[in-house]
């Protein structure tokens, strides 16, 4: 059953509001990926694929009103420049009240309260022992540091 959820009509996409209208949610946080070429499979007859670790945080989520929870919806913000782009902060600051406060209204905050915690990953750990040597080791001379996080991995599991 849908629980009312009070997104504003002048929203351009509300469907956050159908997605944390139940409360219940899921937050997918993707750690180091990397392609797999088939090459460095045993079978000829093979597909490529893909290596990954990743965390499921599941839990309920609400969000937080930009006219009832201005504070927490501020706080929320100015974190996100701090840890992403602190340089941005004095441009913020600068801005008119009016246009930051319309802003403000626009954005879509929400908490997750975890509940669960899973990790998740697939590091070839299907394969042959040599297969996975061959994929360890192509993935460990990339120049993408997100294959070689793969690698490193692959040797530590």
């Amino acid at each position: 059953m849908m629980t009312d959820c009070s997104c504003r009509s002048k929203m351009p996409f509300p469907l956050y509001c159908q997605a944390l209208a139940n409360g219940d949610a899921l937050a997918i946080f993707s750690g180091p990926h990397a392609s797999i070429s088939p090459t460095h499979h045993d079978k000829d007859e093979s597909v490529p694929t893909w290596n990954y670790i990743a965390v499921h945080a599941y839990g309920a989520a609400r969000t937080l009103a930009s006219d009832t929870d201005e504070a927490a919806v501020t706080f929320a913000l100015q974190a996100l420049i701090a840890t992403y782009e602190a340089s941005y902060q004095t441009q913020w600051d600068s801005l008119s009240e009016c246009y930051r406060e319309g802003m403000l209204r626009g954005i879509v905050s929400f908490e997750l309260r975890v509940t669960q915690l899973e990790g998740k990953y697939k590091l070839s750990q299907n394969r042959s022992h040599g297969e996975q040597q061959r994929i360890g080791e192509a993935l460990n001379a990339s120049d993408d540091s997100a294959a070689r996080a793969i690698s490193h991995a692959m040797r530590c599991s």
